[in-house]
């Protein structure tokens, strides 16, 4: 029985974690654009990148999901503002 509460514990984990998060926000961002609309639009591609670098490095060192959102919309906002 804790073999099977372990494996559903791991699963409930992998599920909420902050890259499925990420993963799914960019899923949607993408469908609404593409899917809706029928425009292409590599700008788009490349703000979603650069935030997601940032959300990367953030938890990868060990920030929660709230300040690795917040660093992903700075890091985003910043290159917006020097282009």
């Amino acid at each position: 029985m804790d073999f099977w509460i372990g494996l559903l514990q791991s699963i409930l984990q992998t599920a909420l974690s902050p890259t499925t998060a990420a993963f799914v926000l960019a899923a949607i961002g993408l469908n609404v654009h593409f899917g809706f609309t029928g425009l292409m639009n590599m700008g788009q591609a490349g703000f979603m990148l650069i935030g997601a670098y940032g959300f990367g490095v953030s938890v990868v060192l060990g920030a929660g999901f709230w300040p690795a959102i917040l660093i992903a919309s700075l890091t985003v906002t910043t290159s917006a503002g020097l282009r």
